[in-house]
């Protein structure tokens, strides 16, 4: 993704410092990319800029230059604010170089106009910047290097193996290894999903990416695993973590909960069921048992009767019931101090 998005923004700044205009030979030359991808760029900065068609009598080829924006100044300013509102999720995230590139976006964007125009929606641009904003998430906060997120892409575009350094989180014991990268999770935690060189585990590792040091990436090369697919591992997932199997999942919600589940996005293959006696029923297929179980207790209330019924799979009940035991556990140990 973020070389598409270099691509384009090369693409901008090319047209727009040409008098003249460019062809699609001295777009695919100076972009090192083909002649279909040049035309279908060109196609799709004509969605958003006014890209004339200029043709030279002399040779007859077409030579395109960006003059101006399409939209209506009032959609403009909307755009400008919601790149503005991503760039500061990517930011709240720890997701420095997205954000980066996003804000980079936004000014690009902006420059386009007038400097009487810019000086017009300044006003509605803080206006709207006072008024929304994202809420503040509980939980860990870890900021990706940027030096290292392109170290990792690169490795990963080039299918190359890893040697880092990795602390692990269970003990904090610093451990050398060679690692198959075969993708990148963002999220709460932002994570590498890799393979152990030499090992025939059916199921990648998840390394935090701020856990590892010392990254090199070995002029040794790898082939992507046979059956494993990275999209269809996430899409299988409840939040990030795998390793208990496929399950059948399906969750009773109590009448008092039906609205705020039926709004709820739990997983990609989920199925929603109203029950005749006003409970919700929520099915769906995926790993991750003690995340699913973690999620639960957020729909737990006691005040209001609030609970879920765990139907099946019969595992995540005995999940559940072991967290709360340990809960209890914790709770009695804390009261005999």
């Amino acid at each position: 993704m973020a070389a598409i998005f270099d691509k384009y923004m090369e693409l901008m700044q090319y047209l727009h410092s040409a008098h003249i205009g460019r062809t699609y030979q001295e777009i695919c030359a100076h972009l090192e990319v083909s002649d279909s991808t040049s035309r279908k760029m060109i196609r799709a900065l004509k969605d958003y800029f006014e890209i004339p068609d200029d043709e030279f009598s002399e040779t007859g080829e077409k030579r395109f230059r960006i003059l101006g924006i399409r939209w209506r100044l009032r959609d403009f300013e909307q755009d400008i604010h919601v790149l503005g509102l991503a760039a500061e999720l990517f930011r709240k995230e720890g997701q420095i170089e997205q954000s980066v590139r996003l804000r980079a976006l936004q000014n690009q964007m902006t420059g386009t106009l007038k400097p009487n125009e810019q000086i017009r929606i300044a006003p509605d641009l803080e206006l709207l910047g006072q008024e929304e904003g994202w809420a503040m998430r509980p939980g860990p906060r870890s900021e990706l290097n940027a030096d290292r997120l392109t170290e990792l892409r690169q490795a990963l575009l080039g299918r190359k193996k890893l040697k880092v350094n990795y602390k692990r989180r269970r003990d904090n014991v610093v451990e050398t290894v060679i690692i198959e990268p075969h993708g990148i999770l963002f999220g709460v935690r932002n994570y590498l999903v890799a393979f152990a060189n030499g090992e025939t585990a059916k199921m990648p590792r998840l390394f935090v990416i701020a856990n590892l040091e010392a990254i090199q990436v070995l002029n040794e090369h790898f082939e992507t695993r046979s059956g494993f697919d990275f999209k269809d591992y996430v899409a299988k997932s409840f939040g990030v973590w795998h390793g208990d199997g496929n399950f059948d999942v399906v969750w009773r919600f109590p009448q008092i909960s039906a609205v705020d589940v039926m709004n709820y996005h739990f997983h990609p293959t989920e199925k929603k069921v109203s029950l005749p006696d006003g409970r919700v029923e929520v099915q769906f297929t995926a790993d991750g048992l003690h995340e699913m179980a973690f999620h639960l207790f957020t729909w737990e209330d006691p005040s209001t009767g609030r609970s879920v019924e765990i139907v099946k799979p019969e595992k995540l009940r005995d999940t559940y019931r072991q967290m709360l035991h340990h809960a209890l556990e914790s709770l009695d140990r804390a009261r005999s101090l």
